[in-house]
């Protein structure tokens, strides 16, 4: 991958209840998290200004919240993946449908610097300000009659 700017980590988990757990949530990088085996689910929600870490790291990328109020789980199993911005806390390894605490779970987790999305020539405006947008009058339209 592209050294520090993207990389790929495995772990290997066992499920955990959402009792006691750590949300977390990152400044700089993007997380996907893609399932590889086992059963989770993780907690998600949009970040609020009532949302305080107990705990920041930034030199790892990381705030940890104990408390962040109503969350949506996502579900994943084998093959399924969630990606996480900066604007979203997750509490990772929850388990899964099956219920089972301690469930084994191996996923493997992109990280990707955000900051490669952001335009050097305008210099705050994200990569896709470079390209043309697309509008209906833009895409070519099939001219031909079929019989």
């Amino acid at each position: 991958m592209n050294g520090s700017d993207i990389y790929l980590t495995f772990s290997e988990l066992e499920s955990l209840d959402s009792v006691g757990s750590k949300a977390e949530k990152h400044e700089l990088f993007i997380d996907i998290h893609y399932l590889v085996r086992g059963s989770e689910c993780i907690g998600w929600k949009a970040h609020s200004d009532e949302d305080v870490a107990y705990e920041t790291r930034p030199e790892q990328d990381i705030s940890l919240y104990e408390n962040t109020g109503a969350e949506q789980l996502l579900e994943l199993e084998p093959g399924m993946y969630a990606v996480f911005f900066s604007t979203d806390v997750h509490r990772p390894g929850l388990r899964g449908k099956r219920g089972i605490m301690g469930e084994p779970i191996k996923k493997a987790v992109v990280k990707i610097n955000s900051n490669l999305f952001k335009s050097e020539e305008k210099g705050d405006g994200d990569a896709a300000s470079r390209f043309a947008p697309i509008r209906a009058e833009n895409v070519p339209r099939n001219q031909s009659k079929t019989p």
